[in-house]
């Protein structure tokens, strides 16, 4: 199985899984009582952030390093200048 083929079939779980929640979501009975909306509603959010994790995440820790490495920076400096200002 290439790439192409793997994103594809990717993209299909998506879309099944998008029309299976429409479908479930514009069910009458659902909305009798709010309790079934809710409980669906965290199902839903679990559900899609796991089902996207492998676009999301990648983005995320892509993004994270510079920050993190940033951060780190700013701290040695900060450091730096207490142990200075120790000193002096």
């Amino acid at each position: 199985m290439n790439i192409e083929q793997l994103i594809d079939n990717y993209l299909a779980l998506l879309w099944t899984a998008f029309q299976y929640d429409y479908d479930v979501f514009s069910k009458p009975w659902l909305y009798a009582w709010l309790v079934p909306v809710f409980f669906y509603l965290v199902f839903f959010i679990v559900k899609w952030v796991v089902l996207t994790l492998p676009v999301w995440l990648p983005c995320y820790i892509v993004l994270r390093i510079p920050l993190s490495f940033v951060n780190h920076l700013a701290l040695l400096k900060e450091e730096k200048s207490k142990t200075t200002d120790m000193k002096g």
